[in-house]
């Protein structure tokens, strides 16, 4: 889902700023997705690979043992929360529910 959101906005948005240290700037618009993609730095294709791998094995582990498995009957959609991180890393919010509206406890 996240994968079609972005094709759709990336055809018409981008930061103004340099999206890289050397100041090179974001790929044009007026290219397709796909050679939007192209023409975007390696490390910066990097990097999105590696947050995305992070919070699949996050997802996979069951977030420290927080949930289990959602093969093994956790609610689908509902993703492990983050609440090693904001104890000893620092505040991070929750992907489901992340400002507790659904939460009963």
């Amino acid at each position: 889902m996240f994968a079609f959101v972005g094709y759709c906005v990336q055809s018409n948005f981008h930061f103004p700023w340099a999206q890289s240290l050397n100041g090179d700037m974001f790929p044009s618009t007026d290219l397709s997705p796909e050679a939007q993609w192209d023409a975007f730095p390696v490390e910066g294709k990097q990097q999105i690979f590696a947050v995305i791998a992070a919070m699949e094995i996050w997802d996979e582990c069951g977030g420290g043992g927080a949930f289990d498995h959602y093969t093994r009957g956790r609610q689908p959609g509902k993703y492990p929360p983050f609440e090693a991180f904001r104890e000893d890393v620092h505040f991070v919010l929750d992907l489901y529910d992340p400002f507790g509206l659904v939460s009963t406890s």
